[in-house]
């Protein structure tokens, strides 16, 4: 689970720099739009048709790692960014 979450860090940290200037630095913002495809690709390979990343019935290690970044990018949807 740890090279998983690893792997997610790979991709996902890619959402901290926008977030952090407040979605005015174009450069970082460039970064985190050409990374949503493998974002998205993440989630698709891990989740697996299942309910949680971990493939079991209840959350895990790599749930609770996971969900604060997706959740903030779910926010962005409809947003001007």
């Amino acid at each position: 689970m740890k090279l998983d979450m690893l792997a997610f860090d790979k991709v996902g940290n890619k959402f901290w720099g926008p977030y952090l200037s407040r979605f005015k630095d174009e450069e970082k913002i460039k970064d985190l739009v050409d990374v949503l495809p493998d974002l998205e690709a993440y989630m698709v390979k891990h989740l697996n048709g299942n309910k949680y990343l971990s493939g079991g019935d209840e959350p895990m290690m790599i749930d609770f790692h996971v969900y604060p970044i997706i959740e903030r990018i779910v926010f962005l949807e409809d947003s001007p960014w």
